[in-house]
């Protein structure tokens, strides 16, 4: 749901399960099942950006070197916004239910799952 008057009053968003992730540009990125989907226009209407093989449970972005970070199921994907394809690829070997970049220092992301977190730097 979104809300445009601080909570008062909620609105169904069609097509997305819930907001996961922001960009600078006010881009959002949500989840609907499988699908990676985005909304240019503070969530009223969202389009399909990509899909995985498993329901979608978190996102994050490098926005300096324009990578999209996907977890579904217990895989970590990457997708390179740069390339327009939005095709996303699996990281291998890494176990995730959650992503994060680090603000700071895109070159490190932290993953966790239920049993475990760690991190790992990119570069």
């Amino acid at each position: 749901c979104r809300t445009e008057d601080y909570c008062k009053t909620w609105t169904k968003m069609e097509n997305c399960k819930g907001v996961l992730a922001h960009d600078s540009t006010g881009r959002l990125y949500g989840a609907n099942t499988c699908y990676v989907v985005y909304s240019d226009d503070d969530g009223k209407t969202w389009e399909k950006l990509t899909i995985a093989e498993d329901n979608v449970s978190d996102i994050a972005i490098n926005e300096r070197d324009q990578i999209l970070y996907v977890t579904a199921g217990k895989k970590l994907y990457y997708c390179d916004l740069k390339l327009n394809s939005y095709v996303l690829e699996e990281m291998y070997g890494i176990n995730a239910g959650c992503v994060c970049v680090d603000p700071e220092n895109p070159s490190i992301m932290y993953v966790g799952y239920s049993t475990y977190a760690s991190y790992h730097k990119l570069r």
